[in-house]
């Protein structure tokens, strides 16, 4: 009987585990010496790689770019695939094809994203709440950069 009763409470542990996980996906997380926090999904195929004085995370849709000086780590972890929940108190990112979504950020920041040509093609506000949707969906295929909070993001539109 007991060890029916252990068997049925260790599945049911598991269980609540696959399910916790279930509403979250897997990400290679960047932590930046500032405290800044960039989490990239693993189902956009990131690759990280170092050259003496950057690390680049490039997959699908984007292409990020940090000084290896300002790198204190990166991680694998589970995080909101929505990006707005992401549990993060410095800035975080979640690039997908309709918006960039960033949340940790300076309340009322200026966030603005250029066209590989230079031109501005968005700016806006950051909320009360830190956090900032960057409407994507329309914008043609091409290379962009967001620049927040004192950071520059280059990606890619596919």
């Amino acid at each position: 009987m007991k060890r029916t009763l252990l068997r049925a409470l260790l599945l049911t542990a598991l269980l609540a585990t696959a399910t916790a996980h279930a509403a979250e996906d897997n990400a290679l997380v960047v932590h930046l010496k500032g405290g800044a926090t960039t989490a990239v999904l693993l189902d956009k195929l990131p690759r990280a790689t170092f050259t003496a004085t950057t690390l680049h995370i490039v997959g699908e849709e984007l292409e990020l770019s940090y000084p290896r000086s300002e790198v204190q780590r990166f991680t694998y972890e589970y995080v909101d695939p929505a990006g707005i929940a992401t549990p993060y108190d410095s800035p975080a990112l979640r690039f997908t094809a309709e918006a960039v979504y960033a949340v940790g950020l300076q309340p009322h920041a200026a966030v603005l994203l250029y066209g590989a040509d230079g031109r501005l093609q968005c700016r806006l506000k950051v909320g009360a709440d830190g956090c900032a949707v960057v409407p994507t969906q329309r914008l043609p295929m091409g290379i962009y950069v967001l620049l927040t909070d004192g950071l520059t993001h280059k990606f890619v539109k596919l």
